[in-house]
Formats: C-alpha cells, structure tokens, sequence
C-alpha cells in the first residue's frame, strides 16, 4: 500500500499485513472503533504479525490514507478512513452483503485504442477487471454497479487522442443476462472456489466443536476464515442472483461464516476488549 490510488483497488486488501489491519479493525464491530496502538500491534501478534511489521504497515497505511490517527494521552488511537471501510465492505459484499437488484440492463463501454496505444488499452482492461468489469468481448466491458465507474474513471478521462470510448446500456432478458454474464466473468470458477473454502472452514470450525478457542486462538480462527472468503470475493463482481448460476454456493458460505461466528465471535469481542483495557493501563 504505497500510494493513496490502492484505495481503489480491492487487490491491495491480500497483503498479509495491511489485510490483517483492516481485519483487525473492523472486527471491533458493525461501526469499527478507533484502536489504540499498543491494542492494535497486541493483536496483531495474535494473527503471526511481529511488532516490528506491524508498526511499519501501520504507518504504511496511514500515509496512504487508510487510517487516520488520534492521540489520546499517552497513546494514539488508530481507526479506519471512511474510503478504506467502503473498499473493505464492498469486497465483503458478495459473502455477507445484498447483492444488487437487476435491473434488466448492464452498463457498457465500448472501447476502441489505436495499436500504437496498446499499453493504455491493456491498463484501461486491467483496471477494469480489478473494478468488477467484465470483457464481454474485445472492446466491450460490462458492469452491473454504477458506483464501479469511479474507479476507472480517471483513466478515461486520459485516452489518448485517437482513442474512442463511449458508454453505452445493453438491455437483456433474464435468461440472455445470465449467458452474457457467464461469458463475460469466471462464475464457474469462482463457484468451485467458494465451495472448496467453504467446506475447508467448516472443517476448521469442527476441530473446535468440542473446546471452543479463546483470545488469541480465536482470532486467529475467524482470521483463517475471513481471509479465505475474502481473497475470493475481491474477484468476484457481486453480480445480481438472478445472472448467478443455479448451483451457486451461497448456503455454503453463509453457513460456513455463521457456523465460524456463533464459536468464536463473543470471544474475540471479549479479546479486544481485553487488550484495549491493557493498552489503556499501560500495559
């Protein structure tokens, strides 16, 4: 996370550490609270992250503008920026979020780049795709969102020239949507992942069925989770459930994340406020 544009790009989220900083965060609860430094760097050491890399991600991060920092008396208090928990909750979307309503269309731009501006095209179509774009074939891109223009915009707005690019609506059945959007994104793919992620942390719950973990143990648990799920979810373009396919794996995973959440959630809350407590008594 080195500079302020990976705000805009979900990917920044699989760095281990930065990861585990938002992870960290935000499971202080539904609106995160600000964490004081030594609680932070104490469960941070929970997920495997030393004291020394935890430091220099959190401040990392707070140069490039996912956290903001607050002294207060002998410590400094580190919370969340509002574009950081907007990127953070959109990738949480398609595990725990509604998904968006069809809307009997999906947004286009077609794109047309001259060969000597290969470079621009092949930027604007990975930026795209990072985005929840789709390549429906080669010079359009689809999106269902309205909201995922702003992160390509700016690189619209720097076409070359010779370029042309135009936006444009494609209306659909039902049935017509749901085959565009199979050829457009990797369903299937991302579908055969989250049952394999699913299934694997449920078997990861049921080693814990008979003494369910506390502190430390705990977090590292709904982290082992969480970071499964999610490094999916940052490829998957939360469509609507209607364009999904039949057999898409949302009982899976909302059972997989119910079953993680009823074993160790009071106990992480219970952690948090342990080490907050500590940190607060200098400890």
């Amino acid at each position: 996370m080195r500079t302020k544009r990976q705000l805009d790009d979900p990917r920044a989220l699989r760095d281990q550490a930065s990861g585990a900083v938002i992870f960290v965060l935000a499971a202080t609860g539904p609106d995160p609270r600000p964490l004081p430094g030594p609680a932070l760097v104490a469960l941070l050491d929970a997920l495997g992250v030393t004291e020394v890399t935890a430091r220099a991600t959190i401040l990392r991060m707070r140069r490039a503008g996912w956290l903001t920092s607050e002294r207060r008396g002998p410590v400094v208090e580190y919370r969340l920026t509002e574009p950081a928990k907007a990127l953070a909750a959109s990738v949480l979307v398609p595990l725990v979020g509604p998904r968006p309503a069809w809307t009997g269309s999906f947004q286009g731009l077609l794109f047309s780049v001259p060969e000597s501006n290969r470079g621009y095209r092949d930027a604007l179509r990975r930026a795209a795709t990072v985005a929840g774009f789709g390549l429906l074939q080669g010079g359009l891109l689809i999106v269902v969102d309205s909201w995922r223009w702003e992160r390509i915009q700016p690189l619209i707005d720097r076409a070359p020239v010779a370029s042309r690019l135009i936006r444009t609506e494609l209306r659909f059945s039902v049935d017509d949507a749901r085959t565009v959007a199979t050829a457009a994104w990797p369903l299937e793919t991302l579908a055969a992942t989250y049952r394999q992620q699913a299934a694997d942390v449920m078997r990861l719950v049921d080693g814990f069925r008979a003494t369910a973990p506390t502190g430390a143990e705990a977090v590292r648990l709904m982290w082992e989770a969480m970071s499964r799920l999610s490094t999916t979810a940052i490829d998957d373009p939360a469509l609507p459930a209607e364009l999904l396919p039949a057999d898409w794996p949302t009982v899976q995973v909302e059972a997989a994340l119910e079953a993680v959440g009823k074993v160790v959630g009071p106990r992480i809350a219970a952690f948090i406020d342990e080490r907050v407590a500590a940190a607060g008594e200098g400890r």
